[in-house]
């Protein structure tokens, strides 16, 4: 079962269509968007195997693909943050 990457999909999807069409902010079209992307995954990367490996034991027959000891899905929760928060607050600065 892909259990974890379809919990993904709606909000990924959901992020995009308000980023692009609904808010048209276009954050994910930035440089910097995808800076703050690629840093933050680095530290999700690093401490996700800790906590995958020590605290919490995924399900393997849950998740798409291992990452060492972490669901690949669980990058798709900093993307999708990264994305959520910089369409907000580029929305916020846009109505003033």
């Amino acid at each position: 079962m892909l259990t974890y990457a379809l919990m993904c999909l709606p909000f990924m999807a959901a992020v995009l269509v308000l980023d692009m069409w609904v808010l048209k902010t276009r954050v994910t079209l930035q440089r910097r968007t995808w800076a703050v992307i690629a840093v933050l995954l680095v530290f999700t990367l690093v401490f996700d195997q800790f906590m995958e490996r020590y605290i919490y034991l995924p399900n393997p027959g849950k998740t798409l693909l291992l990452l060492g000891a972490m669901p690949i899905e669980d990058l798709s929760y900093t993307i999708v943050g990264v994305i959520g928060m910089g369409m907000l607050v580029t929305y916020g600065e846009k109505r003033k």
